[in-house]
């Protein structure tokens, strides 16, 4: 008997997955408000109607052929539509590593839907996957497994992202994680901040910002706050241990060592000769734009 299933993908990123439940919807217009956060995944698949999708303050129209996940710890509320209804296949998983699997689908925090490229597909194997859940016997079995396997390639075929996780442009993972650093860098962060806002392991992090920078998340940070504090020490307003508090550093010596090592001058030689530095051509040097974060 199974109760639980081990995936493994190219680079060696594991997770455990367990099917908590699944079924279909068929809301009607007065249906109440779901709302989350949950501990649990859950994928949802629109095959009629329309209705609203809620995560981060943000509301989205979704309709037939969509696709919406709730995320552990994320927020969000879902409803039907007033005067359409929808109706959604679902599944609800238990996972200590799904999150690398949506990534690789290009379903992140910031925006897990998407429409894929033919639903009809995807509706046989939630049917038969609820099938296979509704029958006793087959509650934990290989088959019942091996159709959510299916379900999963399915989804990995029709999304736009590759599995592999290559490519050369700074979307999905890097992207969010860059904006969720550049908003929090005044705060203390670490590795597992950055992670955990990204749904990511550690680890898969890691590789995927050495992978498109050459850089970790920390050397970013790091780096980004430097760049921050140049603009702070060009008004000439500031101390430099002010300076160093305003962009995240509780030791001022600290952040005197890291300017020097990313800018070759001490922060009080700076502010007496590079009043016309381009501090940020650092960033477009290795294809980041801000305008574009």
């Amino acid at each position: 008997m199974f109760n639980r299933i081990l995936i493994e993908l190219k680079d060696s990123e594991k997770c455990g997955v367990r099917i908590v439940k699944c079924g279909r919807e068929k809301c009607l217009s007065y249906k109440a408000v779901e709302t989350g956060p949950k501990k649990t995944f859950a994928i949802h698949l629109v095959d009629k109607g329309e209705g609203v999708f809620s995560i981060s303050g943000k509301k989205h129209i979704l309709k037939a052929g969509d696709i919406f996940v709730l995320l552990p710890n994320v927020k969000y509320a879902y409803y039907p539509s007033y005067s359409n209804p929808w109706s959604y296949y679902w599944v609800e998983l238990e996972s200590d590593g799904f999150e690398v699997i949506l990534t690789r689908m290009g379903l992140l925090a910031a925006e897990p839907y998407c429409k894929p490229k033919n639903m009809t597909v995807l509706k046989n194997h939630f049917s038969e996957l609820i099938r296979l859940y509704g029958n006793d016997i087959q509650k934990n079995s290989l088959d019942l497994y091996g159709e959510l396997l299916k379900l999963l390639a399915e989804l990995f075929r029709q999304t736009k992202f590759d599995i592999s996780g290559t490519g050369n442009d700074l979307t999905g993972t890097i992207k969010e994680s860059i904006y969720y650093i550049n908003c929090n860098f005044r705060v203390k962060l670490t590795l597992d901040d950055i992670a955990s806002n990204a749904l990511l392991s550690k680890s898969h992090l890691l590789n995927s910002f050495r992978d498109k920078l050459g850089i970790s998340p920390i050397e970013y940070l790091n780096l980004y706050r430097i760049c921050r504090s140049c603009d702070l020490l060009k008004t000439k307003q500031y101390s430099i241990a002010e300076v160093a508090a305003m962009c995240g550093f509780d030791d001022s010596r600290y952040f005197a060592r890291q300017f020097l090592q990313i800018k070759g001058v001490t922060p009080r030689e700076y502010v007496k000769t590079q009043a016309e530095d381009d501090n940020w051509s650092l960033f477009r040097s290795k294809g980041i734009y801000m305008e574009d974060i």
